[in-house]
């Protein structure tokens, strides 16, 4: 059963944040406090500038769009919105104010904002004298939609280490500690047989991450840290995640990637070719509608 989460961002300096429920279809809205960001089906995904234009929601996921509480000294602020870019069946806002994720894809939609005529009026009213206001301010918001998990990259600038979780509380907290945000790196599978084990290496700092439960109990012998599963690969895929190695690195000695091009080029400056190392399915382009 999917949990609800809730998403927010800032509108202006003016305006108060916009609270986005993440609802199941099975759940009933509501508006919850923003305290940290974890995944899908745990808690509560965060929409915040600093983790890049793109966020990332599963398919039948439903977002209740509404407004936290703001003031000008004493006056309530109040908004009238309008959204465009709305992808039909694929991503729709209904009467109610709530945002349908039904097929995956990649979506933008935006939105323009300004006071209300009440809340313009009273601004007026009470502060005749003062240069308060916004007019038809436009935001866009982009949106990737999938009916798998997500298996986010981010990137160390200090160590050069890759790393890859599906854990959307722990890519929070590590973009907060100065990883760059890297999107997320291909698809996994909410359960199947095919687990990936993630190990740690407490020497180097580095993590590590294989199939091969021979090669994951080798490692834990030489001193690694077994951390267990870190996901689950999608047993019905069929496109490849390539693994290549750096002979020269202390940490950041592995790196995973489905883009052959990227793949192609760290071979090219040395980087050992080590093969598959899963599969992955791919997000397809919605029809035009």
């Amino acid at each position: 059963m999917q949990k609800l989460l809730t998403a927010v961002f800032a509108a202006s300096f003016m305006m108060g944040s916009v609270t986005t429920s993440v609802l199941a279809a099975d759940e009933t809205a509501a508006q919850t406090e923003i305290t940290e960001t974890e995944s899908k089906s745990e808690g509560i995904l965060e929409i915040d500038p600093e983790y890049g234009d793109w966020h990332y929601l599963r398919t039948e996921d439903a977002l209740k769009l509404t407004y936290t509480e703001d003031w000008y000294k004493d006056v309530k602020l109040e908004y009238d919105v309008k959204w465009y870019g709305l992808s039909g069946e694929a991503l729709n806002l209904d009467d109610q104010g709530i945002l349908h994720a039904n097929r995956q894809g990649k979506y933008e939609i935006g939105y323009d904002y300004t006071y209300t005529a009440k809340t313009w009026e009273t601004l007026r009213e009470k502060y005749p004298d003062e240069i308060i206001g916004i007019s038809d301010v436009g935001r866009n918001m982009y949106f990737v939609v999938s009916e798998d998990p997500y298996i986010f990259r981010l990137y160390n600038p200090n160590s050069g280490e890759h790393f890859y979780t599906s854990d959307q509380n722990e890519r929070k907290v590590l973009i907060q500690l100065g990883w760059k945000n890297e999107g997320y790196g291909w698809l996994a599978s909410d359960s199947s047989n095919t687990p990936v084990y993630r190990l740690y290496d407490p020497n180097a700092g580095d993590h590590h991450y294989t199939m091969n439960i021979k090669e994951y109990d080798a490692l834990a012998k030489l001193g690694w840290k077994q951390e267990g599963v870190a996901w689950y690969c999608n047993p019905d895929a069929d496109v490849p995640v390539y693994r290549q190695y750096n002979p020269n690195a202390k940490t950041g000695r592995h790196n995973y990637t489905a883009n052959t091009t990227e793949k192609d080029h760290l071979i090219s400056i040395g980087w050992k070719d080590e093969g598959i190392a899963w599969y992955t399915p791919v997000i397809g382009t919605p029809d035009a509608e």
